[in-house]
């Protein structure tokens, strides 16, 4: 069992809003920063999604035999960084940070990193799947779209929303003229899972106040064995 060190944040969501279709390299000035999650209660943001997942027989099977007490990865190893798209539903602070021909976006929880290209260029051929999976970005007016394909799988948020090797998401960021909140919608494209693509959505607010901190954990070893106490107080010295 372990323990993570971190701070947390909170949620809300709106809908998508009109704009154009029309591409540009363009990128709202304002757009880049740091942003927490509102206040929430519960200790995880919440989620919108639809009333009715639309889960193929597989998708169900999985979704209704997953025990998360015993299926979480985080129940044997919470120092497990969270894939995409699971660390976009976190609570600790992000950074979205605008380099040359792509934009990165920084995670408190775990320290996870996604670069995101700018330039359109396709995943190349024999693109391993990662935890982070391969994204290309574009502007559509102020509305920053991300396609991440070649993800690892496992899950979309919980192990009872499963994601396949095969899944592509689209994200939507944007923050309406004026307004400190950071809108993200997601558009899940899993045909091994779900019969048709469905979105989910969450906010975050704009925080130029806040630093993300380096994500510690303490190794407490396997949740079943007591832990050793002089480890324990060693360990918690040295952070």
């Amino acid at each position: 069992m372990r323990i993570a060190a971190t701070l947390a944040g909170a949620v809300a969501v709106g809908g998508l809003p009109a704009f154009s279709s029309a591409q540009t390299s363009e990128s709202p000035a304002d757009f880049f920063g740091i942003y927490a999650a509102p206040l929430f209660d519960g200790g995880v943001p919440p989620l919108h999604e639809p009333d009715v997942i639309p889960f193929t027989e597989e998708g169900r099977r999985i979704a209704e035999a997953y025990n998360p007490g015993s299926d979480d990865p985080g129940m044997i190893d919470d120092c497990l960084p969270d894939p995409v798209p699971p660390v976009i539903w976190s609570g600790p602070p992000i950074e979205i940070l605008e380099e040359p021909d792509r934009v990165v976006i920084r995670y408190e929880r775990a320290n996870v990193v996604r670069s995101i290209d700018m330039t359109g260029t396709p995943a190349p051929a024999g693109q391993p799947s990662t935890s982070v999976g391969y994204s290309v970005g574009r502007w559509e007016g102020d509305v920053l779209v991300v396609e991440t394909t070649h993800m690892s799988g496992g899950a979309i948020s919980e192990g009872d929303r499963p994601l396949s090797e095969d899944g592509r998401i689209i994200e939507r960021y944007w923050r309406e003229p004026g307004d400190d909140v950071l809108h993200v919608e997601i558009e899940i494209d899993d045909p091994t899972y779900y019969t048709e693509t469905f979105t989910m959505a969450r906010e975050w607010v704009w925080s130029p106040e806040e630093q993300l901190q380096d994500w510690g954990c303490v190794d407490f070893g396997d949740k079943d064995t007591p832990p050793d106490i002089d480890e324990l107080i060693r360990m918690l010295e040295e952070l």
